[in-house]
């Protein structure tokens, strides 16, 4: 907790000096870091299945869905 309130810090003390730097993107990255995936192993291998087998037939996983 301590470590991250110092990220914090120093993070906020930099945002007005170092151009092209995106608080964002830390922010995002700081907040996934405790997020934990709780698949199953056959559900997680089954989505990478589908999502193969999809673009080999050429179709697009962003595209909207059509009648």
């Amino acid at each position: 907790m301590q470590a991250t309130r110092v990220w914090l810090e120093q993070l906020e003390a930099g945002l007005g000096t170092e151009a092209g730097t995106d608080p964002s993107v830390q922010l995002a990255y700081l907040a996934g870091v405790d997020v934990l995936l709780e698949a199953e192993d056959e559900e997680v291998r089954g989505a990478l299945r589908r999502a193969v087998l999809l673009l080999a037939a050429g179709g697009d996983p962003q595209r909207a869905l059509e009648v």
